[in-house]
């Protein structure tokens, strides 16, 4: 080996190792979509959100489409993607899609969101683990509030919500 002088920078790179950590998709289909996700992420399964057309025939905030189906396994590296109708919502309320691309990470990293009111009132709507790539959640929040997304425990993305 070679000895080390004070000073000299490393960049280490962490293996994620082999993954076989093979799930089972649940079936979200048909639910309300604040259970979908709680379900989702309580079982740690990585997912991706989108918006379902308008006339899907599916009742507004139900999970409208999951690809893939229920009972199907998700292999490392694959995600569940779940369609979501949009849902009512009061006169200063918005929902929507978050969504973004963040660096592929070597291990999940702790990912929260946090919601800041025009009031000042500062809500914690997610905190997960995310591998990095695409990121999309759905968020209902009052209007004129902004989304802050945090990453290591350091701001990484900072939104304004405002309705249409």
């Amino acid at each position: 080996g070679v000895g080390l002088a004070g000073g000299v920078q490393l960049k280490l790179l962490v293996s994620r190792g082999k993954d076989t950590n093979i799930r089972e998709v649940p079936a979200v289909l048909g639910l309300h979509w604040e259970k979908a996700i709680a379900d989702v992420m309580s079982a740690n399964i990585p997912f991706n959100c989108q918006l379902a057309a308008a006339g899907s025939g599916a009742s507004p905030g139900s999970i409208a489409a999951q690809d893939p189906a229920p009972a199907q396994s998700l292999k490392p590296g694959e995600r569940l993607t779940i369609t979501i109708a949009p849902p009512e919502t009061g006169a200063h309320q918005v929902f929507g899609l978050y969504e973004t691309t963040l660096p592929e990470y070597a291990t999940g990293v702790e990912i929260m969101v946090t919601a800041l009111s025009s009031a000042g009132a500062s809500t914690v709507l997610y905190q997960f683990r995310h591998n990095g790539g695409k990121l999309s959640f759905p968020y209902i929040v009052d209007d004129n509030s902004e989304l802050v997304i945090s990453a290591f425990g350091k701001e990484i993305d900072r939104r304004m919500v405002k309705k249409n």
